[in-house]
């Protein structure tokens, strides 16, 4: 995954610096090389291919326990329920931190090497060292209930293929949905805004720079999606700590 994620940011940056020796203007194509823009341009693949990769990994560390049998006897080992899914939740935000972070030093790595192949490389300044910490959290803010919905549905149906098909599939489904009704009735746009597409659409525009999103919005949708994350990863420990698992 971390393999995955590497070479997708790098195969990135290399079309871009094909395209800013080939096309007729080039200045913004290499702009979006500088380190200034990482967030503007390689960590919207990153956020991309992320997604994909994190939904996959949430899926398989409960999913792949049922469909391989292993269930019982990993229960049989853990000290309780509660510590066993503990267990698996810190593994799931651990590699999924990571593989952002990967991704990010990728995208730093290929743009400091790409702006410079193309003439125009910037230093990091601290200030910049700082706006890239912050873009780094509403990536992970912004994933996490996704990666939430995955785990949950691949717990509650014992099918890691299940949550990986849903936890990608509501990403596209939902805005479709959403705009189906807006074309009807304009009765639901609130409602709309405590979805999941909503907030974390909002927080990767954020750092692609392309809203004028206020503080109270942007807060507002890092609540919602710390309520859906609450929420899912709530409903995963009282599924678990009810289910028979002697019955499959």
């Amino acid at each position: 995954m971390a393999l995955i994620m590497v070479l997708s940011v790098g195969a990135f940056y290399v079309a871009m610096v094909i395209a800013a020796s080939i096309i007729a203007d080039p200045e913004s194509t290499r702009e979006s090389l500088q380190l200034t823009n990482i967030f503007e341009s390689g960590m919207q693949i990153a956020t991309l291919v992320g997604y994909i990769l994190t939904v996959v990994l949430a899926s398989g560390q409960i999913g792949n326990e049922y469909s391989w049998n292993t269930i019982r006897p990993l229960l049989a080992r853990a000290r309780s329920r509660g510590a066993l899914l503990s267990a698996k939740w810190i593994a799931v935000l651990l590699y999924s931190a990571g593989l952002f972070l990967i991704g990010m030093l990728a995208a730093i790595a290929f743009s400091a090497v790409t702006s410079t192949i193309a003439g125009n490389f910037t230093g990091a300044s601290t200030e910049m060292l700082g706006e890239w910490v912050v873009s780094f959290g509403r990536v992970l803010i912004s994933q996490l209930p996704y990666i939430a919905l995955a785990f949950c549905l691949a717990l509650m149906t014992r099918s890691n293929a299940v949550g990986i098909a849903v936890g990608i599939g509501v990403a596209f489904l939902e805005p479709a949905i959403w705009h189906l009704v807006g074309l009807v009735t304009e009765a639901f746009d609130r409602i709309h805004e405590f979805g999941l597409e909503y907030p974390s659409t909002t927080l990767f525009n954020m750092n692609a720079g392309a809203s004028d999103t206020s503080t109270g919005e942007a807060w507002e949708a890092v609540a919602t999606l710390g309520v859906w994350t609450v929420v899912l990863v709530g409903l995963t420990y009282y599924v678990f700590n009810k289910r028979d698992v002697t019955s499959g």
